[in-house]
């Protein structure tokens, strides 16, 4: 079976990375890591992630495609998904 990393990049996204993290931990299966690359958040998007369990990494250059690569380069599973926490977004 194929292993799956998702990298979430972050920026300042307190108010959506909770239920963007929620969803990801009812997927089946699971995915081998989640991991959260942060850009240098100044709200509480890191306590978040670290209170949720999930790993956090810190990028020192912000923009999503840098935060993106770098987790690709940290991330072990075979295949990578990015998912990024959006504002507003609704699941039906």
């Amino acid at each position: 079976m194929r292993r799956v990393s998702i990298i979430i990049p972050t920026l300042n996204e307190s108010s959506s990375l909770g239920r963007a993290l929620r969803h990801v931990a009812v997927l089946d299966p699971p995915p081998l890591e989640v991991l959260v690359v942060d850009g240098g958040s100044e709200d509480e998007t890191v306590a978040i992630a670290q209170a949720a369990g999930i790993p956090v990494i810190s990028c020192d250059r912000r923009g999503r495609s840098v935060q993106m690569n770098y987790g690709a380069n940290v991330a072990i599973g075979d295949i990578l998904a990015f998912s990024m926490p959006i504002l507003g977004c609704q699941t039906t």
